[in-house]
């Protein structure tokens, strides 16, 4: 009965995966992400999580790009 849940939840765990957004530069103490249609608010909170391993806050230094493809750069303080 306990191993039918195991497929399932590979597969949870990979789709949380798929949707977040690549990091384009991961040297510290920042980072690029880049973004498509908008989606800002994956982007914060990738590099929220990239910045706390090492004990840093992200916050937002420049954005570039159209509409459809915008890099963020992030810098860890």
């Amino acid at each position: 009965m306990r191993m039918q849940w195991v497929p399932i939840f590979l597969a949870l765990t990979l789709a949380s995966c798929i949707n977040t957004p690549p990091i384009n530069n991961p040297a510290p103490p920042g980072l690029t992400v880049r973004i498509e249609n908008g989606n800002r608010s994956a982007a914060e909170a990738r590099a929220r999580q990239y910045c706390a391993q090492y004990g840093k806050h992200a916050s937002l230094g420049s954005t570039s790009g159209n509409g459809a493809d915008t890099l963020l750069s992030y810098s860890c303080d």
